[in-house]
């Protein structure tokens, strides 16, 4: 139910991150994601905003699939029904698309009832977009910052410049906003309610693990010190959903899914979203709200033999399974998948007593071969000199792998044999092959790739 409101009190609801077209593992969640957009749709109709901000990643992939798109535009009418809806770009998602060719879709929708900013504006030439209050008489503006790189402060306020460093451009964007929201004529502080709606990493903030590494690092981390003085700082980028670190009043609303299996974990904050109610004087009150997520993440260590007795437990879940064994088995995930009928078994790890193998497989959750090739270079970089080309040829072998066929590669886009050793090895170890099957086809792509190309035959062509 929604939260008592105070008299005169202005209300925003945050979302975030919802990754339309993730999958964990293989396994789609498009019917998760559907019952999380009608929680949500509910949870909002009943607190009646005057405003909805979503902050970032509105999908999973910067090319989305026309379903999922499909799925957006309705949940984003349903909302901009609701109230008007403001949507920032995050570093996941179509930036460009948001800004040009989703424009009909907002003016749809009706006029000022859906608003994107894909891409970062100046706040006197759209990034601050004005909401008038259902009472007409004040307003929310939503001060927007989306994913930026370094190149985009150039477009920012320094055309001559091709890059900045990322903490000295975010505070000239803050800086550029401070002054805006300064001017009287721009906001009354008797009627107007000022949110910042960013995709930005800040320091001190937990992330829950299954974000894209690469935007994590150093390079993109920010100071909430940096954010002008606003009556609430909406925040996505992070999947944890947690309170901002310092004196900032703001959250970060988290991811609307459980996107690996560590993030169902009990210690982990529900999922959800955030009523923000601002009343006239005085704190805000927020409120972090709970939504249906769909099909539970499970994860079971057990025994192949007493598997069965957990299989109603786990009817319809995602489950990922530790087996302990004496030595590796043949077949093992099919085995498990026959002991769990009803459950969609993402992953099965051996735990062969005496090695420790699976302290390093349970380390590292089913996830998208991109991510896989991030964490190998990460801490294989020594092994190549061209990291990209590296990764480049293990794509092909994968997909190979996964087809179950054997393809030419040329020796020179190798680099060298060792290194192709290697990735083998890698990828054995990170899918948990153990079965002779496995092995053995990994053997053949290896003695495929040091083998020269046939005559018209690319490889990269027949892996694609």
């Amino acid at each position: 139910m929604a939260p008592s409101a105070k008299a005169g009190s202005l209300r925003v609801g945050h979302t975030s991150d919802w990754h339309l077209g993730i999958e964990l593992g293989t396994q789609s969640r498009r019917v998760d994601h559907e019952k999380a957009i009608a929680s949500v749709v509910e949870r909002f109709r009943e607190f009646s905003p005057d405003a909805i901000v979503h902050t970032g990643d509105l999908f999973d992939h910067n090319r989305p699939g026309g379903d999922d798109q499909a799925l957006a535009v309705d949940a984003l009418r349903q909302l901009s029904e609701i109230a008007p809806t403001v949507v920032v770009g995050g570093n996941h998602d179509p930036l460009v698309m948001l800004d040009g060719a989703w424009g009909p879709l907002a003016a749809l929708a009706g006029e000022g009832r859906l608003s994107f900013r894909g891409r970062l504006h100046r706040p006197e030439d759209g990034g601050v977009v004005a909401i008038p209050a259902s009472d007409g008489s004040r307003r929310v503006l939503v001060c927007t910052v989306p994913f930026v790189t370094p190149h985009s402060f150039a477009r920012f306020d320094r055309p001559g410049e091709t890059t900045s460093s990322f903490t000295d451009g975010i505070k000239r964007v803050a800086d550029a906003f401070d002054q805006w929201l300064k001017v009287k004529e721009n906001v009354d502080p008797a009627k107007d309610k000022v949110i910042w709606a960013a995709h930005l990493l800040v320091n001190g903030a937990q992330p829950a693990g299954s974000e894209r590494r690469i935007d994590m690092g150093d390079d993109y981390a920010t100071s909430t010190a940096q954010i002008p003085a606003v009556s609430y700082a909406a925040f996505g980028h992070i999947h944890r959903a947690q309170a901002l670190p310092g004196t900032i009043t703001g959250r970060y609303a988290g991811g609307m899914l459980h996107f690996r299996f560590d993030e169902a974990r009990e210690e982990m904050p529900e999922k959800g979203i955030v009523f923000v109610e601002l009343p006239a004087t005085g704190a805000p009150k927020i409120t972090p709200v709970p939504i249906d997520t769909g099909r539970r993440l499970v994860e079971l260590t057990e025994r192949l033999e007493d598997l069965s007795a957990r299989a109603s437990e786990v009817s319809g879940c995602f489950v990922r399974v530790t087996v302990p064994l004496d030595g590796p088995m043949p077949g093992l995930r099919l085995r498990v998948a026959d002991a769990l009928p009803d459950a969609i078994v993402v992953d099965a790890h051996p735990e062969i007593a005496g090695t420790g193998q699976v302290g390093t497989a349970r380390q590292i959750e089913p996830s998208s071969l991109d991510e896989m090739l991030e964490r190998w270079l990460a801490g294989n970089a020594e092994l190549g000199t061209d990291p990209e080309r590296t990764a480049k040829t293990l794509r092909v072998m994968v997909g190979a792998a996964i087809a179950g066929r054997r393809i030419p590669l040329e020796e020179e886009r190798l680099l060298d044999t060792d290194i192709a050793a290697e990735l083998v090895r890698e990828l054995a170890d990170t899918t948990g092959w153990v079965d002779p099957e496995a092995e053995a086809l990994a053997a053949d792509l290896l003695a495929s790739a040091s083998a020269p190309a046939l005559d018209g035959t690319q490889g990269e062509e027949a892996g694609a």
